[in-house]
């Protein structure tokens, strides 16, 4: 039987804590939540959101967050446009080059997986994840060689860390006496009541299958929302001096996240 995975959310920016639970009641609004009986819980979560996002403003720096969303918009191009790039030689009479773009494409798909919906700090490790991939398999490497992707799998890595460096160090501005960290909390209080009543149904209702198929989904929305938290200690471990002052930063003040992908 399933179990729900924890959820580092002590450890989530507010950005993050925000688009978390969006995609969790996404999740759990694509289920008949009034037959399962969790719509109220749901409902306070949403509700719980809602207060939060109104007080999570903007940066007042203009230009700095006018910045992120000009590299996040070039770099989600650069992922288009590297895979078009390969499709064209998909049907190339050069079996070589066929075969080593097939290859590369299906490891792409795998790794930007919903890529031009994916949270910002979803998209930065994916792009990690496939160019780890593809400088460390042998036959990723030749592939790159032999289509030519070297140039364009390195913008799109600078891209990446350029994007990753500036969305750090955005710090947020709040409104006076927003109280902010008493709205995380209500969130965070939410959600655990939520999967809370979950849990218990899956383990005492009659028809468990919707309850283990609700949790699976979450998951898989826990797994994506750790992933850059595990990667934010993994920077700090290798290079200390070098993260210690922009993550110090974001956690300090507790609102550097995820601005709003308004281009798309």
């Amino acid at each position: 039987m399933k179990t729900l995975k924890t959820a580092m959310t002590g450890n989530y920016t507010t950005g993050e804590i925000i688009q978390f639970s969006t995609n969790v009641t996404y999740v759990y609004n694509e289920s008949n939540i009034e037959a399962l009986k969790l719509k109220a819980r749901v409902d306070a979560l949403i509700q719980a959101t809602s207060v939060l996002d109104e007080v999570f403003l903007t940066p007042t720096g203009t230009e700095k967050s006018g910045d992120v969303r000009q590299v996040n918009i070039d770099r989600r191009d650069a992922v288009t446009s590297l895979q078009y790039y390969l499709k064209s030689f998909t049907k190339s009479k050069d079996e070589a080059k066929r075969k080593g773009a097939e290859t590369l494409l299906k490891n792409l798909k795998t790794n930007c997986k919903n890529f031009t919906s994916a949270s910002y700090q979803d998209r930065t490790a994916q792009v990690n994840a496939m160019h780890k991939d593809w400088t460390t398999e042998t036959n990723l490497k030749e592939a790159i060689v032999l289509l030519g992707v070297t140039d364009r799998l390195e913008e799109l890595k600078n891209l990446n860390d350029e994007f990753d460096a500036l969305f750090l160090s955005n710090s947020r501005t709040l409104k006076p006496n927003s109280g902010i960290p008493e709205k995380r909390a209500a969130v965070l209080d939410a959600y655990r009541l939520l999967i809370r009543d979950t849990e218990a149904f899956s383990f005492v209702a009659d028809d468990k299958t919707p309850y283990q198929n609700l949790i699976k989904e979450v998951n898989n929305v826990i797994t994506r929302y750790n992933a850059p938290v595990k990667q934010r200690k993994a920077m700090r471990k290798s290079n200390p001096k070098e993260t210690t002052g922009t993550v110090l930063n974001a956690k300090q003040n507790n609102t550097g996240s995820n601005p709003k992908d308004s281009e798309e």
